[in-house]
This record gives structure tokens, sequence and C-alpha cells, in this order.
């Protein structure tokens, strides 16, 4: 019996390892496109499995030192898994093994991760995923029909400058008396909503790097599903830009939101040319 004990204590990590792995091939398996998410197994009750898939670089390369600081004791292990894609294209997913948890760190962990991958716990969710046969995984597709997207410029000015269109914070916690979009880019930076549902809109410092200001990104993409226009002041002064977007219609698992990682790219592109990579690069 004492011989098995030991066997147990040595095979153990590899045991687990083993079965993070066949997780994550469950669970790509059954999402073989491209997918950023939060994905929690519903597997035994000894540990907790979480898939991070296609996590941003800058995450990915300092992993251990961030998700160790982070969670110093409950992390078990942090793997690596990648995914071919196209013919010399790969993705490459993160597998987190746990503890076992109870529902409020189960909580508290989702909302740390959401915070170190996209600098904003705002929205806080994740992906549930009971491994199974890839045909129980399987939902009718939601019929979307095509926006119509003839918008011409005088439209977003009709919307902006000349009508009675008032916006409020998206932070309900932060009391301020709803205001037009043209008061609003003079004097506030920040992700606002139309107090009559259908736009969205944020506000951002040009004078800042795009990287300092993600947590309103962030908040701009996951309520809106669709952007509009991008607008600055005429006389620069401050020097601001309003992106514009349809405030969201489509759910998040129908039309998940724009990338962070994506837009810091482009961003950051100074060349005449852009090239697709399936790898993901650090913005520097």
């Amino acid at each position: 019996m004492r011989f098995l004990f030991l066997v147990s204590l040595i095979l153990w990590p590899f045991l687990s390892a083993a079965e993070g792995q066949l997780y994550w091939k469950s669970y790509r398996d059954q999402s073989p496109l491209q997918d950023q998410s939060i994905v929690v197994v519903d597997s035994n009750e000894l540990k907790t499995f979480i898939i991070l898939t296609e996590p941003r670089a800058s995450v990915f390369e300092q992993r251990d030192t961030i998700f160790e600081t982070a969670f110093p004791d409950t992390l078990q292990n942090v793997e690596v898994f990648e995914k071919r894609v196209g013919i010399d294209g790969a993705v490459r997913d993160l597998v987190l093994t746990f503890s076992a948890l109870n529902v409020d760190e189960h909580v508290e962990v989702v909302r740390t991760l959401t915070e170190l991958l996209y600098r904003t716990d705002y929205k806080a969710s994740y992906v549930p995923f009971s491994p199974g046969p890839w045909s129980e995984g399987l939902g009718m597709a939601r019929a979307i029909s095509v926006p119509n997207l003839d918008l011409r410029p005088q439209d977003i000015w009709n919307w902006l400058g000349e009508s009675s269109i008032e916006f409020e914070p998206l932070d309900f916690s932060a009391y301020a008396t709803p205001a037009s979009f043209q008061k609003l880019i003079a004097t506030e930076l920040g992700v606002f909503r139309s107090t009559e549902p259908g736009l969205i809109i944020a506000i951002l410092d040009r004078n800042r790097r795009l990287n300092e200001q993600e947590a309103a990104l962030r908040q701009f993409l996951l309520d809106s599903d669709l952007i509009l226009a991008a607008v600055v002041r005429d006389d620069n002064t401050p020097r601001r830009i309003a992106l514009v977007g349809r405030e969201r219609d489509v759910p998040l698992d129908a039309a998940p939101p724009l990338r962070l990682d994506t837009i810091l790219t482009l961003a950051a592109n100074r060349s005449e040319d852009l090239a697709q990579s399936y790898v993901s690069h650090p913005v520097r």
C-alpha cells in the first residue's frame, strides 16, 4: 500500500498534465476557429481547469510570473498547447490547473484573470465547458441579418452635432448629468452610452498611447457590436478622438468583441503595407 502511495505521488503531476491536455483538445475539437476566451472546465472535484485561448502575447510571454504572483495559494500548473492554423500558422493556448475552487474563489479567479488579460474586470465572464462527444456541443446557429451600413458623414453629424441626443457614463456609480456629445468631447474622457439606446462612444486622449487607455477600449468593444465612425475636434484642443459604435444588439457569443491586441498592433503599424499572421506578437 505504501508503495502504491509513493507511485501516486510521483505520477500525480503527469496525470494532471495529461488531464489538462485532454480537456484542451476536447474544447479545441469543438471550437477550432480563432477564439479568445476564459473557459472553465466542468471537471472533477479535486482540481479546477481553466483554458485561456489565444491570450495576448504580453501575457503569454510572462505567464509563469503573472499567474504565480496572482494565485500563489491555488495555482498548481501552467501548460502551453499549440494549435496549427493554415499552412504554417499557429495559435497558442494556456491551461491553468488550480486546486478545487469553491464558489467565491471561482468568481475571484475569473475576475482576476479578466483584469490580467484585458486590464479591466468590466463585465468579467467565462465560457463553461463540459467535455463530451463533439456532437453534444453543437447548437442552433443564430440567424443574424446583415445590418444596413449605408452611413454618410452627414448622418453621423446629425446624431452627434445637431440632434438633442445626450450621453451618460457607462459607470453607473459615477453620478453625472447627461450631456451632449460636443460638451463631452471638450471636457471628458471615458466611455458613454446614449440615454436613448442606440450609440456608444469612447473618448480617448490623443496625447496618450492607446495601451495606456486599454480599460476604456475594452469597455467600448464589449458594449458595441459595430464601429460606425471616429470623430476629432476641428480645433484639436484638447487633442481627443471619439470612437462611435452601435450599442450592442448581437450577443457576445455570436459576435465576440474585437481584440485589444489586434487594435494595438494596427495602431502601432507605421508601414504602408499590412501582413497577416496567426502568431501574435507583443506591442512595444
